[in-house]
């Protein structure tokens, strides 16, 4: 079944359902070594609550490996993983699940996915319309229902996919994208979040770890103690 409805909702949005989520994101980062290229993989979970127009986080997970495979279908895999683990009402992710599911992996029960970049062509004409908030259902079947969102006048419009779409899903993605940060208006709080946690693990140990890893020498080991001392992680 494909439809084509945009439908508007009054900018004076208020609400009285709530709901625990689960944002769910990942990272990698490849190693070069004497025995190829490893990478350094991390997902991360934030948890927490939308009650109205309020976010509450609750909890973080985070989940981290070295593999031989190639980083983007290992953190697939992984982030999947994670989110089915999830007992929340909603899992939040930023994936195209309709691709990944191409790869043969089964996606959580219940999910609402962010798209942030898709085809250019589309988004330019959905871009015209400057009126907000809106959401466009295009297709819409017994697994999926897929389309498109704007919040705000100035802010991106993003592609959805579901397989819980109701009446509320516009109300929800307006709690969870109305956060006065610049990164995040109009998008998804508790994904920027879930993308600033593994990125910053990430940065954090991915040093470490190639040190543990890659052949190197002593000057290269000093390097990176001076450096760590500069940032004054050590002594």
């Amino acid at each position: 079944m494909v439809t084509s409805a945009l439908v508007e909702v009054n900018s004076k949005h208020d609400n009285n359902f709530s709901l625990k989520f689960s944002a769910i994101d990942g990272t990698f980062h490849e190693i070069f070594t004497e025995e190829g290229i490893k990478t350094f993989i991390v997902v991360g979970e934030v948890q927490g609550e939308l009650n109205g127009n309020t976010i509450t986080i609750t909890g973080i997970n985070l989940a981290r490996q070295i593999s031989e495979n190639k980083g983007e279908d290992v953190m697939r895999i992984a982030e999947y993983e994670q989110a089915r683990k999830s007992h929340a009402d909603v899992v939040l992710m930023d994936r195209k699940v309709s691709f990944d599911m191409t790869f043969k992996v089964i996606p959580p029960e219940r999910f609402i996915a962010v798209v942030k970049d898709f085809d250019p062509i589309k988004r330019r004409s959905l871009q015209e319309d400057v009126k907000a908030p809106w959401i466009k259902v295009e297709n819409n079947t017994d697994k999926l229902t897929s389309g498109f969102f704007r919040l705000f006048p100035n802010s991106w419009v993003f592609m959805f996919e579901t397989n819980v779409y109701s009446e509320d899903i516009l109300d929800i993605l307006i709690s969870l994208g109305r956060v006065p940060i610049p990164e995040s208006l109009g998008y998804n709080y508790p994904l920027f979040l879930a993308d600033k946690l593994v990125k910053y693990y990430r940065d954090k140990e991915y040093k470490g770890i190639e040190l543990e890893l890659s052949p190197s020498r002593y000057r290269d080991f000093r390097g990176e103690v001076e450096h760590l001392r500069r940032v004054r992680r050590f002594f």
